[in-house]
């Protein structure tokens, strides 16, 4: 009878080990064990990747079937700018000028304000050009990564401020003609 009495005491113990209320808290425990055990894991430090450095910016002006401007600036963070001029301007030929850190820094500054980087590279957006409208083609290079716009109309004003900006620094540097033209 002794025996009969333990079997059915060790079946109690049991159905009642696999019933649903006891399930839960089997599972409960078990999640918090996990995550007890998550938490002493050594966690993997990542670290930030460093932004790249302002390399260069530039701005392009291109001919149209009028008398469009024409000439191409290159900006570098190096120190320096290059300006070549190849129609209807008064600078004809190539340049070079001295570019200060702070209007290096400034150039990077004002293309973040105009949100250049989440630009479209193109405008009109559409692809829907007007062939006799010259290009306003404009590029900031960080490190190896280089975005470049091209505006044939239809920019946000953000864009054209910008455009505007690379021509206004452009336009305030020494420039001095380049020997061996």
């Amino acid at each position: 009878m002794r025996l009969h009495g333990f079997m059915i005491l060790s079946a109690i113990v049991l159905l009642s080990a696999c019933s649903p209320k006891n399930a839960k808290v089997m599972e409960d425990k078990k999640e918090t064990t996990e995550v007890q055990e998550e938490a002493v894991k050594p966690q993997k430090s990542e670290t930030p990747k460093a932004k790249p450095a302002f390399s260069a910016a530039g701005i392009k002006r291109t001919p149209c079937y009028g008398k469009c401007k024409v000439y191409e600036v290159n900006f570098y963070a190096k120190g320096y700018a290059t300006y070549e001029g190849k129609s209807n301007v008064k600078k004809i030929g190539k340049y070079r000028a001295e570019l200060g850190m702070e209007q290096a820094r400034l150039i990077l500054e004002k293309a973040q304000e105009a949100g250049y980087f989440e630009a479209e590279n193109e405008y009109p957006a559409d692809g829907k050009t007007i062939p006799d409208f010259p290009y306003t083609i404009t590029y900031v290079q960080l490190g190896e990564e280089r975005k470049e716009i091209k505006n044939n109309y239809d920019a946000p004003q953000a864009i054209l401020d910008f455009e505007a900006y690379l021509d206004e620094v452009a336009s305030s540097l020494d420039w001095k003609e380049e020997k061996g033209q």
